[in-house]
């Protein structure tokens, strides 16, 4: 599933600020966008965890950006399609141990074209 993106296009980065929060930034040939900041003050942390706390918010948040641009993916979407080929490869490789007779290479060559397709990759 290709989500289209509808948000600042452009490579994502931190800013580490030691005035002010941490910041995600878009940049683009003709622009600088703010994408979002963090400023988390709670009393529960002192002010060291929460520069550590904003800045691990601010990175994963300029990740989960540039990935979805890259393949038009979602961080979870990846992981989805990441645990299908991880439970593709454990069958395959389970067959290969119990060294079945059954024309098993028809059936995962059906298996990986459907995962493909469903990857929107062009095997």
């Amino acid at each position: 599933m290709n989500t289209e993106f509808k948000g600042s296009k452009g490579e994502w980065t931190v800013s580490y600020h030691s005035w002010s929060d941490t910041s995600v930034y878009c940049k683009t040939d003709e622009e600088t966008t703010t994408v979002c900041y963090s400023d988390i003050d709670d009393d529960d942390y002192d002010e060291d965890v929460s520069e550590v706390i904003n800045e691990a918010n601010m990175e994963l948040i300029a990740d989960a950006g540039n990935t979805i641009q890259s393949c038009g993916l979602l961080p979870s979407e990846l992981l989805k399609q990441r645990n299908e080929a991880l439970e593709l490869f454990q069958d395959i490789n389970s067959e290969i141990i119990a060294g079945s007779k059954i024309d098993y290479a028809t059936v995962l060559h059906h298996r990986i074209l459907g995962f493909l397709k469903s990857a929107e990759v062009n095997p």
